[in-house]
Order: C-alpha cells, then sequence, then structure tokens
C-alpha cells in the first residue's frame, strides 16, 4: 500500500490506491471536516469589506457581505479592472465618466481621462473627480525614475538621447518619450548646438 500525506495536518499514512483521491486525502474525519469547513479571504463585490467565505463560495465571479449589498450592487452595477460599470439606456459605461459627462452637459472626447483624486475607484463624487488630458494622466501615474530637469538641461546642450540615456541608465527610447510627453522635445524636431 502506498505512504500518503494527509492534506491538512501532514501525518504519514497508508491507504489503497483504489481509495486515494485528487481531491485531497486525510488521516482522521476530523482531518476531512477541518478541510470541509475551512475559510478563504474574498473581498465583498461591493464595499470591498474583507471576508471568510468557503473555497467554493470564493471562487464565484461576486461574494458579498449581506443581501444589502448585494442589492445595491445590482441597482449600482458590477466593478470591471475596480471601476463601477452602469447601464445607461442599455449600454453599460463607466459610472465616473457617465457622472462627469452629465456635470458637463457633453460626451467626453476620447483624449479626456477623468482621474479619481483619492485613488479610490468606486469613489465617484463629483468632488473626487477631475478631467484630465490622457498625456497628463498618464504623466500623474507613471512618475520618471530620471530627473527630467537634468535632462532638459543635457538636451538643450546638444547632448543626444543615447547620451542623456547612458547618464541615467535608461535607454534612449525612454528619454525621447518623456521629453516630448514633458513638452520639451517636438517629435523630430532638435535645438541647434551652439
Amino acid at each position: 500500500m502506498p505512504t500518503i500525506n494527509c492534506a491538512i495536518c501532514g501525518t504519514s499514512f497508508h491507504r489503497a490506491p483504489s481509495r486515494i483521491l485528487v481531491s485531497g486525502n486525510f488521516c482522521s474525519d476530523s482531518c476531512r471536516d477541518r478541510f470541509a469547513n475551512r475559510k478563504v479571504k474574498v473581498a465583498c463585490g461591493f464595499c470591498g469589506r474583507s471576508l471568510l467565505r468557503s473555497p467554493s463560495k470564493a471562487a464565484r465571479k461576486h461574494v458579498f457581505c449581506d443581501k444589502t449589498c448585494h442589492l445595491r450592487y445590482k441597482s449600482k452595477g458590477c466593478v470591471c479592472n475596480g471601476y463601477r460599470l452602469i447601464t445607461v439606456s442599455g449600454k453599460q459605461v463607466l459610472e465616473h465618466r457617465w457622472i462627469v459627462e452629465q456635470h458637463l452637459g457633453r460626451k467626453l472626447i476620447a483624449s479626456e481621462n477623468v482621474h479619481h483624486i483619492n485613488g479610490n475607484k468606486l469613489d465617484n463624487r463629483l468632488s473626487n473627480l477631475t478631467v484630465m488630458s490622457r498625456r497628463d494622466h498618464s504623466i500623474h501615474h507613471t512618475p520618471l525614475t530620471w530627473d527630467i530637469k537634468v535632462a532638459e538641461s543635457l538636451y538643450r546642450q546638444g547632448a543626444s538621447f543615447v547620451e542623456i540615456a547612458k547618464k541615467f541608465g535608461v535607454t534612449r527610447h525612454a528619454i525621447r518619450l518623456g521629453l516630448i510627453s514633458h513638452g520639451i522635445h517636438a517629435a523630430g524636431i532638435r535645438p541647434r548646438r551652439q
């Protein structure tokens, strides 16, 4: 008979090959019961509160604290990539964009992003939302690992992207894109050497 380990306590025991289970093998009834009653930490699909649920319930697409959160979720909309979706005129839209559009009285253009000031993607109060250009939003969320002022100074003195990149330990492409995104370098235009 093969020797196997208990899935809960790790104790070695013998079991007939026909009785070895893929889902887990246990040395005793108490270990089997502990396995059946174990809990996994998950977040509520509406409020985000931490919960303990059985593995089978935790595997569901959405888990809720209680019926109140479930009903609020159904009326408010689901969460996709951290953002709340709502249904408007039969179409699903991002709630934060819809709120800003209603406030402005116009549709947002593709190059406009709505930024959550406090960083909470579910906090869609108008006071927490601001419209930014895609460029400014990208700069806000992707800080540079090198000093843009020093890079600008070197660039204005005529240093190449490769030379600046070697100084900071990044690629020339990163320097070029950083200078473009900060409005220092217009693609294809280079200042004259003096």
